[in-house]
């Protein structure tokens, strides 16, 4: 899982989606303060991992100001924003369910 503190879905989510590659992503779900992207490093290609190396490995931000914060091992649960981020409704902004059809 990839945290992505950053509302503008053109910015970071953006590069995020791009180096992991439409394959490999299972889920994005917009958060508070942003959007959570599970996905499955098995699907994705070989440039694809140094691509999402680099995007990591690029300014980010430093403590308060982190922008995008990568999970080490497998994600068992993602946290769903309508269940522990209050005043704020759970939205899907992709899923794998829909892969090939229009986002």
């Amino acid at each position: 899982m990839i945290d992505v503190d950053d509302n503008d879905p053109r910015t970071w989510l953006s590069r995020i989606r791009t180096a992991i590659g439409k394959e490999a992503i299972e889920v994005i779900i917009e958060t508070k303060n942003g959007f959570h992207v599970l996905f499955q490093r098995s699907k994705m290609k070989r440039e694809a991992h140094e691509a999402l190396r680099e995007v990591l490995a690029s300014d980010t931000g430093k403590g308060k100001d982190v922008k995008v914060t990568s999970m080490k091992g497998c994600a068992l649960s993602c946290a769903l924003p309508g269940a522990y981020q209050a005043d704020h409704k759970t939205k899907i902004l992709a899923c794998s369910c829909h892969l090939g059809k229009s986002e």
